[in-house]
């Protein structure tokens, strides 16, 4: 039903929001890398179950194996697109992080109008993609594109990679949902992210670190990974059964919420720019999902 898939699509960005702020507030003190990987595992367990409570896990063994390749490379760029995102996010603040992430709707739309053909209302959803670029510049300003930008290197371009990870993301993990049950899929992709996760702490050398990690800050992230682990298994629904173009469009309004939230509960002030461009960019998000 069309009406489900939407609201599955909703419902992402809401989880997407809260576990936004909850992964801010369990990076303050923690390296980004374990913070990453302890969120990972929460994703992990809540996948699991899901697909459990589903009944699909019996189906693992009938999985093909260009959708599980198509899947575990989707889990590589999913865990990518988390990296530089929460690396960029422990840098700066979230009203910065989150709209240069959120602009990877741009190669997504483009991706589904040629990979998927979803060409209905095609000059209508560009209309909004513009639109919604618009707003990202007007929130994050010149000064991010600025070359003596401060903080400019360590956070503008892994926000930029995280946003162009999460883009192959999705076109991967569209490629690969089909013909599995989607709670099930769900658990394939972050089992590779996890893999990742791993390897990347083993490599660096910071297992070790997991001990210091502050009781206060290792709650928040446990509780940003089980927000997220919710928030994949209701976009990986939506992506499988609707519009990828709307699908990711509606999951973009997780940014308003998070500035509102970031507002309230950490204090990140917007100017007048920036909720001009915060408008912009959820009439483009709104324009696109009325014209699926």
């Amino acid at each position: 039903m069309k009406i489900m898939w939407i609201i599955m699509a909703g419902l992402s960005a809401v989880f997407a929001a809260i576990s936004t702020i909850l992964a801010k507030c369990g990076t303050q003190k923690t390296d980004p890398d374990i913070a990453t990987t302890l969120r990972t595992v929460a994703v992990l367990l809540c996948a699991w179950l899901m697909a459990a409570w589903a009944g699909s896990i019996n189906t693992l063994s009938d999985i093909s194996v260009k959708t599980l390749i198509f899947l575990l490379f989707g889990g590589i760029t999913n865990a990518a697109s988390w990296i530089y995102y929460y690396r960029a996010l422990s840098v700066s603040t979230i009203d910065k992080v989150m709209p240069i992430e959120k602009a990877s709707i741009l190669l997504t739309t483009i991706a589904a109008i040629i990979m998927f053909h979803e060409t209905n209302h095609i000059f209508q959803k560009l209309a909004g993609v513009a639109v919604i670029l618009i707003g990202v510049f007007l929130i994050c300003g010149k000064e991010c594109f600025s070359e003596n930008a401060e903080n400019n290197h360590s956070w503008f371009g892994q926000a930029v990679l995280a946003s162009v990870f999460a883009a192959l993301n999705t076109i991967i993990s569209k490629l690969g949902i089909n013909g599995i049950e989607s709670n099930l899929g769900t658990a394939v992709n972050i089992s590779a992210v996890l893999a990742v996760m791993a390897g990347i702490l083993l490599w660096k050398g910071k297992a070790g670190q997991i001990r210091k990690f502050e009781i206060k800050e290792f709650l928040f992230t446990m509780l940003s990974g089980a927000a997220t682990g919710f928030c994949w298994l209701c976009y990986f629904y939506a992506i499988q059964q609707g519009q990828v173009t709307v699908t990711v469009a509606l999951n973009k309004m997780s940014l308003a919420l998070a500035m509102v939230l970031s507002w309230i509960f950490l204090g990140e002030r917007m100017s007048r720019r920036e909720c001009a461009g915060a408008m912009l960019l959820m009439g483009g998000i709104l324009w696109i999902a009325i014209h699926a």
